[in-house]
């Protein structure tokens, strides 16, 4: 038996609340989540119905796999130990070197193929949530057998790869071994390629997002007949919807060189760079629109209540609300930048002050008209809540 097997037990019981709160989760928004609407919820919820219902049942057929390989080289199963997320068989019998080799194999190669299943299954459906589904069970499925169990065997957590590799000099079973490691290697490749390739990415967008593809193609025509900024711009937006952000930003720099000095794809490459993370980045962005001598003072505005957007997300409160200041004495006519600092204020629980900017949205103009429902919902908020 392998070592620690009895801890390893009891950590799987912490896995059997997650399993019953995930399949409960799944009862409640059965209707919902099975339509063609796959919002983003609804993409959380299958990963966790992948990670917590359907891999445990990966890892039983892993483990049937060694069975299977040791049954069929004449052997039989001395003990076989299955606890959701980890399991391990003890095969009995006389073996050489070679058919070890293939019984530590098996498991990761019964795993392998049913993530490859999974993934030929995803080409067949049309459904998007049913689509979303078997990319999640391929990707996990392989990537746990490829990736993560050999990174685990390296810490002694997990043994297969490491008896697999621990033949790899020996004469008998030299140039089996090799072969496992040259297409291990090239699968670990592949992965790479479809978790990151702009194809695979394309290929998903089009698959768990009805009528995105078509959009696209109409949107990359009008790039090829017309390559201006603008529509360079709307490509990028269409790449960035099917997550293919390296496209987004070879789209970014077509639309700069096309138009050097479009404010709007200034404010994208800003965007964009925020939505990455690098929030420094984007600030330098904003920032250039922002001390434009040619600039409209509302687009300024909006850089500026971007740029306060970072620097919330860098934990800067107080030069946030300097920012939204600023893009409220730039363009006076708008309630947006009151409303944000509002929401900000709120957040600082200087509630009296907060109240103060929301009564000054009332008298104003929207520059995104989305704001206005969210406003109409904090007005309640502050109508059943008096100073």
């Amino acid at each position: 038996m392998p070592p620690f097997s009895f801890s390893r037990d009891l950590l799987n019981l912490l896995f059997v609340p997650l399993m019953i709160m995930t399949a409960f989760q799944v009862k409640k928004n059965w209707h919902s989540l099975w339509d063609n609407n796959l919002t983003t919820a609804d993409r959380y919820l299958l990963l966790r119905s992948v990670i917590f219902l359907l891999m445990p049942v990966v890892v039983a057929l892993h483990e049937l796999g060694h069975a299977l390989a040791t049954w069929a080289f004449g052997g039989s199963i001395s003990e076989f130990h299955f606890a959701f997320l980890w399991g391990y068989v003890v095969p009995k019998g006389q073996f050489s070197l070679e058919q070890i080799v293939l019984i530590f194999l098996a498991g990761n190669v019964m795993q392998f193929l049913v993530g490859l299943v999974a993934l030929i299954l995803a080409f067949i459906v049309v459904s998007p949530p049913m689509v979303a589904l078997c990319v999640y069970l391929a990707v996990c499925a392989i990537g746990e057998a490829i990736v993560l169990y050999p990174l685990m065997s390296l810490t002694g957590f997990y043994g297969d790869w490491t008896q697999i590799y621990s033949y790899l000099f020996n004469p008998a079973t030299a140039s089996l071994v090799q072969m496992v490691l040259a297409v291990h290697i090239a699968c670990i490749l592949a992965l790479i390629w479809g978790l990151y390739g702009t194809q695979p990415k394309i290929w998903y967008a089009s698959k768990t997002r009805p009528g995105w593809l078509a959009e696209h193609e109409l949107v990359a025509r009008r790039v090829l007949s017309e390559p201006n900024a603008a529509n360079w711009l709307n490509l990028a937006s269409s790449y960035w919807r099917a997550g293919v952000w390296r496209e987004v930003g070879k789209c970014i720099e077509k639309a700069r060189l096309a138009e050097p000095d479009s404010q709007d794809v200034q404010f994208f490459a800003g965007w964009f760079a925020q939505q990455k993370g690098n929030l420094p980045k984007a600030i330098n962005y904003y920032n250039q629109i922002i001390v434009r001598q040619n600039v409209q003072p509302s687009f300024q505005a909006k850089a500026l209540m971007a740029k306060a957007a970072c620097q919330e997300q860098m934990n800067d409160p107080n030069k946030a609300l300097a920012s939204y200041q600023q893009a409220a004495q730039l363009a006076p006519e708008i309630a947006d930048p009151h409303f944000f600092s509002a929401l900000l204020l709120k957040k600082l629980n200087r509630e009296p002050e907060a109240q103060g900017e929301l009564k000054v949205c009332s008298q104003l103009s929207w520059q995104d008209q989305r704001l206005y429902d969210f406003y109409l919902e904090e007005m309640e908020k502050t109508l059943r809540k008096p100073l």
